[in-house]
């Protein structure tokens, strides 16, 4: 009797396979790596062992609630947040975003969106380090912002914690503005 439903089970898993791949469910993974050295493009697929270049593609590529991690000290263009996600240097790793106009980073997320900052260093000096437009909260620790018009800037009544060892430094107009809450460690 098992042998006559076995056919029939391994026909549907079939089916739910190809049905994930013609609607794109495969094509994000949960990780994504960025590197300065080995990133050559952002057609890669981002893994560790084909890195993307830029932020913006690995945020592009990891599911809502992923992870971008940096593998290779280096400079970074400026990237804009639309959903979900952590971006985290480890130590020792010294990721570098420069800007001369604009944002380091906006954050534009969902309202239910939780983004994560760990680890970065934002040097600009035409605009905010890490500018927070929308989203359900931000978390930033290990974060270095120097040389912006504002630190860390709040357009919203979200929750923007910045969590130990941040260091503002340096800003034109203010080290930070709107409302941030200094917490303990994540």
């Amino acid at each position: 009797m098992y042998e006559t439903f076995q056919p029939a089970f391994q026909v549907a898993r079939y089916f739910r396979f190809l049905d994930g791949l013609l609607r794109g469910r495969n094509a994000q993974a949960q990780r994504a790596c960025v590197s300065a050295k080995q990133g050559a493009t952002d057609n890669a697929a981002c893994s560790r062992s084909q890195p993307c270049r830029t932020f913006n593609a690995a945020v592009a590529a990891v599911t809502p609630g992923g992870e971008v991690v940096v593998l290779s000290s280096g400079g970074y263009a400026p990237v804009t947040i639309t959903k979900a996600v952590q971006i985290v240097a480890p130590a020792g790793v010294h990721a570098s975003i420069s800007q001369t106009s604009g944002n380091a980073v906006t954050v534009a997320a969902g309202v239910s969106d939780v983004v994560t900052l760990r680890g970065l260093t934002l040097n600009g000096s035409g605009g905010i380090g890490v500018n927070f437009d929308t989203g359900a909260a931000l978390h930033v620790s290990n974060t270095v912002a120097t040389d912006n018009v504002i630190g860390f800037g709040q357009n919203n009544g979200a929750v923007f914690e910045s969590y130990g060892n941040n260091r503002v430094r340096g800003n034109n107009a203010s080290d930070t503005a709107g409302v941030i809450t200094p917490v303990g460690e994540i």
